[in-house]
């Protein structure tokens, strides 16, 4: 459940920025397991706990609010939406 899930990556995000200090957190395609309010949620729990958050994605989603998209194709060019 996407629920469960998320309060999971919730409560990963606290322990690594309140016990281990971590400034920036890689995820990889959490958006296809998570809804857009989820990924806010995230984002909100993130910026409390002034954690960074790098989503690698395969495929390109919708943009949200306070995301800034980066693509790289195959060439290697950095193409910012």
């Amino acid at each position: 459940r996407s629920s469960d899930l998320v309060g999971q990556l919730t409560e990963y995000v606290k322990i690594l920025s309140r016990l281990c200090g971590v400034q920036i957190l890689c995820l990889l395609n959490v958006k296809n397991f998570l809804s857009e309010e989820e990924i806010q949620q995230l984002y909100d729990i993130a910026l409390y706990q002034k954690l960074h958050l790098l989503l690698i994605e395969a495929q390109e989603t919708r943009q949200l609010d306070r995301e800034g998209i980066y693509i790289i194709d195959k060439d290697m060019c950095l193409i910012h939406k």
